[in-house]
């Protein structure tokens, strides 16, 4: 029994025959369905208004339910997509024709291992929870074997500094549910102040032995490294100061063991404030042994006719690698090594998420996409947080056993996740 809603396999079929068809170049304009289609009139997509409505009075004949979409917008809907029917072997031929297309667009590769199908969360109950009244919590796995991290507008893990700080260290090992945490002091690194009038880490990454960490806050994003495990910092003498108003690294394995090329890669939603919410993500790229210089910086444009990504040392020129009107914020991504796939975990959807609220989590087959939908929901079971992320550490080898560190309860939080593959 399968949902007979034909966007299942016939959107790259309706996507590619419509881009061949037309001539439509890598630079135009694509619009990817995401948690909701983008609408439009059949005369806006270049169709026939009287005979869209006389395909769909058609397919009512057969009754069950469908979409007409053209160029990623839908264009028409019927029937109930929640709904299940028993179309039998109707979908192989979409399916496999789909698969084909996915292939040649480079959308999907031979050797990808699975495609996530849901992700199961382990209860409630289960749930770690220390370092009570800190938040943020970005993760890095560094070459001495620790889990760097960093949190915000709090006293840290215990025994908690007198101190409140808006930026302080520490560091984690182990495997949940058994972790130890401790602090660590680093002056030329620590900020204070509550809110957005303190700098806060946004993103830590380490790379050869060296740990990097955007701190937001700070107009709109600065760089800063520390090549003695977190003791002393230098910050960069420059700043991004058009969008990325909260930066966070793609992180792969162990002191970024593993990594896809040279390059370290960098995402942001697409505004200048950590606390304003936009239409879209965007992407940054730098070789990683010239991450301080801000000369070597370069933005994702847009994808080429063949799929690949074009890159621009103009952040005006910036493009998009996810859209989600409205709902973009701060997120993570990291690389999941076992399934070869890129996790985008998405939080901030709601007014207070320390202890309700959205929670999305997109997966790709490269750092800028396409993405597709794993788990999307406006009300979690419990508060996601204002930010969250998959530790490559705590990725089993076979990439399907999974936790989540995220700042709900307004403290450091662990929840094991189980992905299921089609």
């Amino acid at each position: 029994m399968l949902r007979a809603t034909l966007v299942v396999g016939f959107w790259f079929v309706a996507w590619h025959a419509a881009r061949a068809a037309e001539g439509v170049s890598g630079s135009a304009e694509l619009i990817w369905p995401m948690l909701q289609w983008s609408r439009a009139e059949p005369a806006q997509v270049g169709m026939d208004a009287a005979k869209v409505a006389q395909a769909s009075d058609h397919a009512l004949t057969g009754g069950g339910s469908g979409y007409i979409t053209r160029h990623g917008r839908l264009v028409m809907a019927w029937g109930d997509p929640r709904a299940r029917y028993d179309l039998k072997s109707t979908t192989k031929s979409f399916g496999s024709i789909a698969v084909g297309l996915a292939i040649k667009d480079g959308k999907l590769r031979l050797e990808d291992k699975a495609v996530i199908k849901e992700i199961v969360w382990a209860p409630p109950e289960t749930i770690v929870r220390r370092a009570k009244g800190s938040d943020n919590w970005p993760m890095t796995w560094a070459d001495d074997g620790w889990l760097y991290t960093a949190y915000g507008d709090g006293n840290g893990f215990e025994p908690r500094l007198k101190e409140k700080l808006s930026l302080g260290l520490a560091r984690v090992r182990g495997n949940p549910p058994e972790v130890v945490a401790e602090n660590l002091r680093a002056p030329t690194l620590e900020q204070k102040g509550d809110g957005a009038r303190g700098k806060k880490a946004s993103g830590l990454l380490m790379v050869d032995g060296v740990l990097y960490l955007w701190a937001r806050n700070a107009g709109n994003a600065q760089l800063a490294w520390s090549a003695d495990h977190g003791a002393t910092w230098t910050w960069a003498d420059w700043k991004l100061t058009t969008s990325f108003g909260c930066p966070t690294f793609l992180n792969f394995g162990r002191n970024y063991d593993g990594a896809r090329d040279e390059f370290v890669y960098v995402y942001s939603h697409d505004a200048d404030s950590a606390y304003q919410r936009a239409d879209r993500m965007v992407l940054a790229r730098a070789p990683k042994h010239r991450l301080r210089e801000e000369s070597d910086w370069e933005f994702f444009q847009e994808l080429d006719a063949q799929g690949r990504p074009v890159w621009t040392k103009d952040v005006t020129r910036r493009g998009a690698v996810l859209t989600s009107p409205g709902r973009c914020y701060r997120s993570s991504v990291s690389y999941n090594a076992g399934l070869k796939r890129y996790l985008w975990v998405q939080t901030g959807l709601g007014e207070d998420t320390r202890f309700g609220g959205g929670l999305a989590i997109y997966d790709a087959p490269e750092p800028w996409g396409p993405w597709t939908t794993v788990f999307a929901t406006d009300a979690w079971d419990v508060g996601p947080g204002e930010t969250a992320s998959f530790p490559t550490k705590w990725i089993s080898p076979d990439g399907c056993t999974l936790y989540l560190v995220f700042s709900g309860d307004d403290g450091f939080s662990i929840r094991q996740a189980t992905l299921k593959l089609r």
